[in-house]
């Protein structure tokens, strides 16, 4: 994008041609609200050594400096705000007022026989001097510090007693009284330690601003400022820069805790000092890719990707970090909008087209064209056709399809045949035996007790016949719809589970009356015995031939009421088979197959 400048001027035509341009020349940037180096930016920082640079930064830590246009430059003072006072001997520097300042290193060897001063390279040094001092020998006077010790002139301290140590006091009422010691000839007086005044030392917040001293004249201790001036810790940790003043720590300022990240909000505690908690802030990540920038765990996180789609398939759509969006020609395939074209691709940042659409469906029973901006359109319409179906007599376009009508009619009325039309007409072709093999709430099956009613409706899994003691009676009945009418074998195919025991051969009864598969001993059915069967086997496959009986059902001599099994024995004899109900294999659930007659 052209960005319009500020310096412009005119030009006038006069009778000797058009005069020179009057507009300013470009000058130095200044905060002034004025374009002065005419780029289209007011006021914008200037570029030294490769850095962007404000045009109002005064260079001083202790101010935070921005442009006011017009107003000019404002640099507005900071209190708090950490800095660097240039002074290697001073600590914890904070601005105060704009200004920086820093409290004092201290240096104090505790020995005073030594002047202390910090070195200005900001390490401590130590200088002997000649000063005064206590050596703490009652034996020596006129003590006098030499090369860094403290030294006094011998004197005369025998005694015989107490009383000839009394000359030797020197009226300092905290350093002990001096007592002849016995201890070792020849006697010489020395200080008695349990006469030392021991001052405890300060504590507290202001423990190092206090120095506890003994008075000489009274002997009772007392606190008295120490470290003026110095810095110090009064355990706020909200605080900073901190000095001894009369034996107190204060004069502290504020920490300053804004970390310069606008995804935290900062507290301050006075246990732990500065808190930063994120926050969930719009944002800017200075990316001009992202958009809904928002911070997120105390960063700025971008919310999506800026859209740089310029709806043109002829360009390649890309951003960059400070441009934004930018576009590139491409060659590639594209769409023109128009449907009814073909072959389009890119041509000098355009969509051209090679041809024309080919709407021909190839489908008799439509009309074809093309409709800009559907494309083709192939309209239904109501001609004769041809479907091409041997088995449709009469073919009619109906909704752009080729319906047949009028079909040949082939069916037997077998279940047990396939039907179909082809070419050369109707076919029935066998499928083999019909089966069914019934599941839950298909079939009928059902154990009555004489004794106990174990299956009270039907669904356990399992019928059993037998007893000890008591009789088991099971019941069992086939849907037999759609089933063949007459057969040339039918077979009912039981498995044998593992609940027998002992087992013997049974009653085979037909069932003559009906039934509900939670009937109990005193409702159970009417039957006729047909046969006496063999015991059954556990893990295999049980068969019984029904020809007979399943052709009467067919043929309606009796109505369909299932079977019925009884053991010829009752005395711990069961004969147990999987029913219809059984869950863990369907496949070993009863079958009923019928072999069908040709």
């Amino acid at each position: 994008m052209t960005r319009k400048l500020s310096c412009q001027g005119k030009r006038v035509c006069t009778e000797q041609g058009l005069t020179d341009c009057d507009a300013a020349s470009p000058m130095a940037e200044e905060c002034n609200g004025i374009d002065d180096d005419c780029d289209g930016d007011l006021d914008e920082p200037t570029l030294e050594n490769g850095e962007s640079v404000d045009i109002c930064n005064d260079e001083n830590p202790c101010t935070e400096d921005h442009c006011s246009g017009v107003d000019g430059c404002v640099n507005a003072l900071l209190d708090a705000a950490e800095c660097d006072d240039g002074n290697a001997c001073t600590l914890a520097d904070t601005c105060v007022a704009g200004a920086c300042h820093g409290q004092p290193l201290l240096c104090d060897d505790d020995d005073p026989c030594t002047d202390d001063a910090c070195h200005v390279d900001g390490w401590c040094q130590f200088v002997a001097n000649t000063g005064s001092c206590d050596d703490g020998n009652p034996c020596t006077v006129a003590d006098q510090c030499l090369a860094g010790q403290c030294l006094g002139t011998s004197v005369a301290c025998d005694c015989q007693g107490d009383g000839d140590c009394a000359p030797l006091e020197d009226g300092d009422m905290c350093n002990g009284t001096l007592v002849c010691d016995f201890e070792v000839f020849p006697y010489r007086c020395k200080v008695d330690a349990d006469t030392v005044v021991e001052c405890p030392q300060p504590d507290g917040p202001d423990a190092f601003c206090l120095a506890s001293q003994c008075g000489p004249l009274t002997g009772e201790c007392q606190l008295v400022p120490n470290h003026s001036g110095f810095s110090c810790d009064d355990g706020d940790a909200c605080t900073m820069s901190e000095s001894c003043q009369d034996g107190i720590c204060t004069g502290g300022v504020p920490v300053n805790c804004n970390d310069g990240n606008g995804c935290t909000n900062e507290t301050c505690d006075a246990a732990i000092g500065c808190v930063h908690e994120p926050n969930g802030e719009a944002c800017d990540d200075g990316d001009l890719c992202t958009t809904g920038d928002q911070c997120q765990k105390g960063q700025c996180a971008a919310g999506g990707i800026a859209d740089c789609d310029d709806g043109n398939p002829c360009t390649k759509d890309g951003c960059q970090l400070v441009e934004g969006c930018v576009y590139e020609p491409t060659d590639s395939l594209c769409n023109d909008g128009d449907a009814c074209t073909i072959g389009d691709h890119c041509l000098d940042m355009l969509c051209v087209y090679v041809g024309l659409l080919e709407c021909d469906d190839k489908n008799e029973c439509t009309d074809d064209s093309c409709v800009n901006p559907g494309g083709c359109v192939n309209l239904p319409n109501d001609g004769g056709c041809d479907d091409g179906n041997f088995c449709t007599l009469t073919d009619t376009c109906v909704n752009g399809e080729c319906v047949g009508s009028n079909e040949q009619a082939c069916q037997d009325d077998n279940p047990c045949t396939v039907d179909s039309c082809s070419p050369q007409g109707c076919q029935y072709l066998f499928q083999g035996a019909c089966t069914v093999q019934p599941g839950p709430g298909e079939g009928k099956d059902h154990v009555i007790g004489s004794v106990y009613n174990i299956d009270p409706n039907g669904t356990m899994g399992h019928i059993r016949t037998g007893g000890w003691g008591d009789n088991y009676w099971a019941l069992l009945q086939f849907p037999l719809d759609g089933m063949p009418p007459t057969a040339t074998k039918a077979t009912i195919r039981l498995f044998g589970m593992n609940d027998n025991n002992n087992p013997t051969s049974m009653y085979f009864d037909r069932v003559t009356s009906a039934w509900a598969e939670n009937c109990t001993w005193s409702q159970k059915p009417s039957t006729v015995n047909i046969t006496s069967i063999p015991a059954s086997q556990v893990g295999v496959w049980y068969e019984i031939d029904v020809t007979d009986l399943y052709n009467g059902w067919r043929a309606g001599d009796y109505p369909n009421h299932g079977v019925q099994f009884r053991s010829h024995g009752t005395s711990n004899n069961y004969n147990g088979f999987w029913s219809s109900d059984y869950a863990v294999d369907p496949s070993l659930r009863p079958l009923l197959v019928v072999e069908p007659t040709e």
